[in-house]
C-alpha cells in the first residue's frame, strides 16, 4: 500500500490549562505560560535555570508510578544520555485540583509529526510517518543507549513486565478493542481483514514463545513503552523522546518492534536498519533476534484494531482530513499485520519442531557429550 505523509498544517490555537497555569505560578521568576503544539495539557515557562515543561496527567498515574519513573529518569546513567527530559529538581510533580502533573524539562526540537490535521480536541493522531533519511536508524541507537544505561539504575523504580505478563495484557487488550469494534456493528472490509490476521498472531504468539522457552524470567530493561513519530523530537544535534509514561521494565524487543512497526511499517528493510543500528551500541541474542516478529505482531494487533476503532467507530466527522488520515494509517498498519501474520503462523506450525529443538538443547546441557535423539519421521501416508 502507498504510503502517504500530510503536506503540513498550522496548529490549532489553544489556551493552556488554567490548572496549570496555576501551577506555573508557583515558580518565582516564572515567565507567562503558553500551551505547547495546541495541547492545553502541554504548558511551557521560563525560570531562571532554564525551559520546563508541565504535562497534565491522566488519573491512573499515582504519585509513587510518578516519583518512582522521575527517580529512574533523573538517574546519572539515564540523564547522561539525553534522549529523556530530566525532571525538576524540587517541585517534580503533583496534584492540581485533584489532577496529577509532572514537571520536567523542555526539550529542544520539533515533533515528527508536528502537524495540525492530526489533532483532535488537543490529542494527536498516532499513526505511522516515515521519518527524515537516517532518522530510524538514529532513533534507534538512542534507544540502545537508553536501554544500555537503565542496567545501571536499580530496577524496581518501574512497573516490572514479563515476556509472559506483556503476552498476556497484548491478549486482553486486542480482547477488549475486539469487542468494542464488534458491538458498534460497523462491518467495514478493513475491520473484517483486521478480525482475521491478528486473531492468527494473538494466539499463534503463546507457542511460538513458549516452544523457545522464552516466557521464562530473562533479564529486563527500562523501556519507553509507547514509540510513535510524535513522541520523537529532534533537532539539528539529536533525536530525544518525549512521553515517558509508559515506561516500566520490560524485554528491549517491546521498543525495538515499536520503531519498525509504527514508524515505517514492518518490512524486511526497515527491520535490518532498526536491528543493525541498535546492535551498535547494545547487543542481541539469537533469541532475540529470531523472535523480534513475534513482538512486532502483538503490537501491531492491537494497535491496528485501536486506529481502525478511532477512523471507524468514533463519533468524529468522516469526511475531515484526521478521519481520512486515521483510516490511512489503519490501511498501513494493517498491510504490515497481514505480512507479519503469515510468518508467525507459519512458525507457529513448526512448534512441534522448535518443542523439540528446545529439548535437546536442554539435554545437551545437562548430559554434554551425549547425541542428540534422531528426528522422528512419520508413518502416515500423505493424503492422495
Amino acid at each position: 500500500m502507498r504510503k502517504t505523509r500530510s503536506a503540513p498544517s498550522p496548529m490549532p490555537e489553544a489556551a493552556p490549562s488554567s490548572l496549570l497555569v496555576d501551577v506555573a505560578g508557583q515558580f518565582p521568576g516564572a515567565s507567562q505560560p503558553i500551551a505547547v503544539a495546541g495541547r492545553p495539557q502541554l504548558v511551557q515557562f521560563d525560570v531562571d535555570d532554564g525551559r520546563w515543561l508541565i504535562r497534565g496527567l491522566s488519573s491512573d498515574q499515582a504519585d509513587a508510578l510518578v516519583s518512582s519513573r522521575h527517580q529512574l529518569l533523573a538517574h546519572p546513567a539515564i540523564a547522561e544520555t539525553g534522549i529523556a527530559p530530566i525532571p525538576h529538581s524540587t517541585h517534580s510533580h503533583g496534584l492540581a485540583d485533584g489532577a496529577p502533573y509532572e514537571v520536567v524539562s523542555f526539550l529542544p526540537g520539533s515533533s515528527w509529526a508536528m502537524n495540525g490535521r492530526l489533532m483532535l480536541d488537543g490529542h494527536g493522531l498516532h499513526r505511522p510517518l516515515p521519518p527524515p533519511p537516517g532518522g530510524l536508524a538514529a532513533v534507534a541507537a538512542q534507544v540502545a543507549q537508553f536501554h544500555l544505561a537503565s542496567e545501571q539504575a536499580p530496577e524496581g523504580l518501574l512497573p516490572r513486565l514479563s515476556v509472559r505478563d506483556y503476552q498476556q495484557a497484548q491478549r486482553n487488550r486486542w480482547q477488549e478493542v475486539k469487542r468494542q469494534i464488534q458491538a458498534s456493528g460497523v462491518r467495514e472490509a478493513h475491520i473484517q481483514r483486521w478480525l482475521s490476521a491478528s486473531q492468527r498472531v494473538v494466539f499463534a504468539s503463546w507457542d511460538v514463545l513458549e516452544a523457545v522457552d522464552f516466557l521464562r524470567p530473562i533479564p529486563l530493561v527500562a523501556t519507553h513503552g509507547d514509540l510513535w513519530p510524535t513522541h520523537v523530537v529532534a533537532d539539528k544535534s539529536m533525536v530525544r523522546l518525549v512521553d515517558w509514561r509508559t515506561a516500566r521494565h520490560a524485554s528491549p524487543l517491546t521498543d525495538i518492534a515499536q520503531l519498525i512497526a509504527r514508524f515505517v511499517g514492518w518490512s524486511g528493510p526497515a527491520l535490518e536498519e532498526v536491528v543493525e543500528s541498535y546492535m551498535t551500541v547494545r547487543t542481541l541474542s539469537a533469541d532475540e533476534r529470531r523472535l523480534l516478529p513475534v513482538f512486532g505482531a502483538l503490537d501491531l494487533a492491537v494497535e491496528t484494531g485501536i486506529i481502525l476503532a478511532e477512523a471507524y467507530v468514533a463519533d468524529i466527522d468522516q469526511t475531515s482530513h484526521y478521519a481520512e488520515l486515521a483510516r490511512s494509517g489503519a490501511g498501513q498498519m494493517l498491510a504490515s499485520l497481514e505480512s507479519i501474520g503469515w510468518s508467525i503462523r507459519k512458525t507457529n506450525m513448526d512448534s512441534r519442531e522448535l518443542r523439540r529443538e528446545a529439548k535437546e538443547h536442554a539435554r545437551a546441557v545437562r548430559e554434554p557429550g551425549r547425541k542428540p535423539r534422531p528426528r522422528r519421521l512419520s508413518s502416515k501416508r500423505p493424503k492422495q
